[in-house]
């Protein structure tokens, strides 16, 4: 099934960078095993249904929920296909508009996310948490477009309609941007009060972003408890290991944060964290060693290049 849905690009990614492993020592083990039954459980309901573009979506969410766990960009692959098709499988106008505007955020192809949005928005029925999302989207791309105060403004608006976790967090980010890191800290613990969801990575989300906050501010130990505690909730997250070694590296425990960045860079095959690996280990007086993953995070950006050059073009800093 999956071979057959991804076509050559993708299959040329899973040569490349590999399928995850569900196994119990993978990275949030249980986490990524969750969303793989998802994914068979909407692949198989769509093979059996052809015309039922819902279902694709929700393996393509499923998809899209394993990439941000495993890193791997090679899931995104196969959510963007099970997406065209569902476009296809959908009745005129109808279709994954607002899903599709989520993964073309994700794979930083920020002209797209507005039509999208716009489509999304003329279905005939919207519940208030549906508004909320393609506001607080809104919000996303004014932020990234350095338009704060129109950010801040569709965030709030978004809240307004709809009180959730990630609104509650984007508009965190904005105050961080702002300067404003106590109230962001505060909207980041609000978020955390909110999440009841079973997935632990949504809190240990929530738990990163709170030690970005100490981390950037200086304080290198407090982000470190709130890395630890990101690590509870979600043992062996690349993201989690990533942020961990930057506090070890700041405050001069150089070995153990090569060890956690490694490991991230291996686990995630995202170019900036092989080249964070390479960086590190150059610092540390090992040049040999940061050549070979400068030359992991090349072949990668190479390999990715004609499917992702957006996230390409970002890693390399020329987008």
């Amino acid at each position: 099934m999956l071979a057959r849905t991804v076509g050559i690009a993708g299959a040329s990614l899973l040569l490349n960078l590999g399928a995850v492993a569900v196994t119990p020592a993978a990275p949030c083990g249980d986490e990524i095993r969750r969303a793989s039954e998802k994914i068979a459980f909407f692949e198989a309901r769509a093979e059996k249904s052809p015309g039922s573009w819902i279902d694709m979506e929700r393996a393509a969410a499923a998809y899209t929920e394993r990439a941000r766990l495993s890193g791997r960009l090679t899931d995104l692959a196969f959510a963007e296909d099970l997406l065209e098709r569902a476009f296809a499988a959908a009745p005129d106008g109808a279709g994954p508009h607002l899903t599709q505007a989520r993964l073309d955020f994700t794979l930083h192809r920020f002209d797209r996310v507005e039509a999208r949005l716009a489509a999304a928005e003329r279905r005939i029925v919207l519940d208030d948490p549906t508004r909320a999302a393609i506001l607080g989207m809104r919000g996303d791309l004014a932020f990234q477009e350095h338009r704060l105060d129109d950010a801040v403004r569709l965030f709030e608006e978004a809240l307004d309609l709809h009180e959730s976790p990630e609104g509650l967090s984007r508009l965190a980010k904005a105050r961080d941007h702002a300067g404003r890191t106590a109230e962001a800290d505060s909207l980041f613990a609000a978020a955390a009060a909110l999440e009841h969801g079973p997935a632990g990575w949504s809190r240990a989300w929530i738990a990163l972003q709170r030690g970005q906050l100490r981390l950037n501010a200086g304080d290198a130990g407090g982000a470190l408890e709130h890395f630890r505690a990101a690590e509870n909730l979600c043992p062996g997250w690349w993201q989690t290991d990533r942020l961990l070694a930057a506090a070890l590296a700041e405050q001069g425990e150089t070995d153990a944060a090569i060890t956690r960045i490694t490991r991230a860079a291996e686990t995630s095959e995202r170019p900036a964290t092989l080249r964070a690996a390479a960086d590190l280990l150059a610092g540390a007086g090992r040049p040999d060693e940061a050549r070979e993953w400068n030359v992991r995070a090349h072949r990668v950006e190479h390999d990715l290049a004609d499917r992702f050059p957006e996230i390409v073009q970002d890693a390399c800093g020329r987008g």
